[in-house]
């Protein structure tokens, strides 16, 4: 009785959407452009049905007007538009790829056809197929806890043959602490998926969280990568956005501020994790609505080449588009479990002291995902603190690369592993490189809970056979590896994650990296901190007076390695003067903080 409930559910969905694409012909003035075009003439009329109309026990008090939901599609021109609409004009067979985390792979659903894309399709197949011929599939690659930095790099071990439209849904697990570097990967994945040979149309799926930990709302706020460059990167791109954040807590005041998120709001489930089947229903409608227009007011013609990218606006602008699209991925975190994907990373175990391999078939039937859910996360998996694993791997030469660039055929090399709601902690190396070991840690600067996480072990590695060792140490648990990635040149790796238990995910960088700066150390990025020490120093020379008073040659130094762009001379010139032994050389949204004793002693 409860499933057929749930089916009535949907279908009252699709029927509401159908009603209000406003499928009823109205005559048109011969010679007018709906005359001309059937598809037109369907969707010219609106219907008076501008409120959401479904039943009382689904929405309660979280009625949307249909003004609200229009409200939230930030719509920018788009060449792929006129694309992608020429192709179903001309009937063709379309795919969407949808890329997510946890709410695509079905979090907070009890039935897959409450899925927003699902809806979507089902909607597209039973209005829009019968006028234009063009039927709507659709490929999920969503996996719970995991970003575009995964993604950027893995995305070739799961695309389809074809892609036409692809929806992006990772404003939740992308949100770090920092404006601009929290979106670098999201930034990286954009440009892969705009220079598919299909050319598709990208759409940025914005939902946000509740953030509950502890019985308390963390995300009170109503925060998301919207507020860390999001917004930005849909601008530079021409990708419109469909903002959810705008129904589930709208703005109320002139001065910016949002609705507050309660934790008795129906819009998220009550697994704490998720939106709910009403924010599916929603963002079905937005989608249904962003095409509806599109199709009354855009010209449909074909693109002949992929448009030209501009720079890039947060990801270094000289990683090559070819080097990105280089990328290996040897991964056993999958969007479906029953599937067996290829791997584009050639590799194979020579030592697996107290490791054991897990399929995601195997490892999914421990997991508490409902049975419609096929995400689901493999790897070699270990209990032990004094354990070893070494992966051996082929890094291959890279395809010629443009005349002039300044890349010189090195790679990066990063692990993959999942995190609990554990302390447990390992070191990872490449090679015989034991004394530049990359520390992980599952729970870093607070709670992380069940996370993927890629970490950068080396920044430059040449063509040829290589390995990588992990040892685990210490008593945290559980510690599982899910992968390797050969990425681009001097892949310095995402810096923002940000902790469950910290409200408004605003962590205190401060404070909390300080205290682990010798894990940072270890994170591989000690010549990135040591050239920002430089580069502070040298501005420190050459735009300040001598010291007034002596130096200690033995002080402690501290520096902080931010976002692109960050230092400011005249900000580090004032905390040199303020501070004698240079304080902290950062801004409020630094992203890795690291000390080092004897790194600099300036001229007395």
């Amino acid at each position: 009785m409860a499933e057929l409930g749930r089916m009535s559910w949907f279908m009252e969905i699709i029927s509401v959407i159908t009603c209000l694409a406003g499928f009823q012909a109205t005559a048109e003035p011969q010679g007018s452009v709906y005359a001309r075009n059937p598809v037109k003439t369907q969707l010219s009329t609106h219907t008076s049905a501008h409120s959401w109309q479904v039943k009382d026990d689904i929405f309660n008090s979280d009625d949307v007007s249909m003004k609200t939901l229009l409200s939230a599609i930030h719509k920018l021109p788009s060449p792929q538009l006129r694309h992608f609409l020429y192709k179903a004009q001309q009937g063709q067979p379309l795919n969407v790829l949808v890329i997510g985390g946890s709410n695509t792979a079905g979090g907070g659903l009890y039935n897959f056809k409450e899925a927003y894309y699902k809806a979507f399709v089902h909607w597209w197949n039973q209005v829009l197929k019968p006028e234009l011929g063009s039927e709507l599939s659709f490929s999920k690659v969503a996996i719970g806890g995991t970003g575009s930095d995964f993604f950027t790099f893995c995305l070739q071990n799961f695309l389809p043959e074809q892609v036409d439209l692809v929806l992006i849904e990772l404003s939740v697990n992308d949100y770090g602490s920092a404006h601009g570097s929290a979106a670098e990967p999201l930034e990286l994945l954009t440009r892969r998926v705009l220079r598919l040979h299909s050319m598709p149309l990208v759409l940025y799926v914005n939902l946000v969280d509740r953030s509950i930990w502890d019985g308390d709302v963390m995300n009170t706020r109503c925060l998301n990568m919207e507020n860390l460059g999001q917004r930005e990167l849909s601008q530079h791109y021409g990708i419109t956005q469909l903002s959810w954040r705008e129904v589930a807590c709208p703005l109320v005041e002139v001065g910016g501020k949002r609705r507050r998120v309660l934790r008795e709001s129906k819009l998220f489930h009550r697994d704490k994790s998720h939106v709910s089947n009403t924010a599916h229903a929603h963002i079905a409608v937005m989608i249904a609505e962003y095409f509806k227009e599109a199709l009354k007011t855009e010209q449909a013609e074909p693109l002949q080449s992929p448009a030209t990218l501009p720079q890039s606006l947060y990801s270094d602008p000289l990683v090559l588009d070819l080097e990105l699209e280089s990328s290996l991925c040897l991964t056993y975190l999958s969007p479906d479990w029953r599937e067996g994907y290829a791997q584009s990373l050639e590799a194979n175990i020579t030592v697996s002291e107290k490791f054991h391999f897990v399929t995601p078939a195997a490892n999914r039937k421990s997991s508490k995902h409902l049975a419609f859910r096929t995400d689901a996360y493999g790897g070699w998996k270990t209990n032990s603190n004094n354990g070893k694993l070494r992966i051996r791997f082929t890094v291959p030469t890279l395809p010629p690369l443009p005349p002039g660039s300044a890349a010189l055929g090195a790679r990066s090399v990063s692990i993959i592993y999942r995190s609990k709601d554990n302390d447990a902690t390992a070191l990872a190396w490449v090679d015989d490189r034991q004394k530049d070991a990359v520390h992980m840690r599952t729970n870093f600067c607070g709670r992380h809970m069940y996370q993927t996480r890629v970490l950068p072990l080396f920044s430059d590695v040449l063509p040829g056979i290589h390995t990588v060792t992990v040892k685990p140490y210490g008593k945290g648990g559980e510690f599982m590896v899910s992968g390797l990635i050969v990425g681009y040149q001097d892949y310095s790796g995402f810096l923002g994650y940000r902790p469950f238990d910290v409200r408004n995910k605003n962590p205190s960088c401060q404070s909390c990296y300080k205290r682990h700066w010798r894990e940072d150390v270890l994170n591989g990025k000690k010549s990135e901190v040591l050239a920002a020490i430089k580069y502070a120093t040298t501005q420190i020379q050459q735009n300040r007076p001598p010291y007034s008073q002596p130096q200690r040659p033995n002080r402690q130094v501290t520096a902080a390695r931010c976002s692109k762009r960050v230092w400011d001379p005249e900000f580090v010139e004032r905390k040199g003067r303020r501070k004698q032994n240079f304080g902290i050389f950062t801004k409020k949204d630094f992203c890795l903080v690291a000390e080092f004793r004897n790194a600099f002693t300036p001229d007395p």
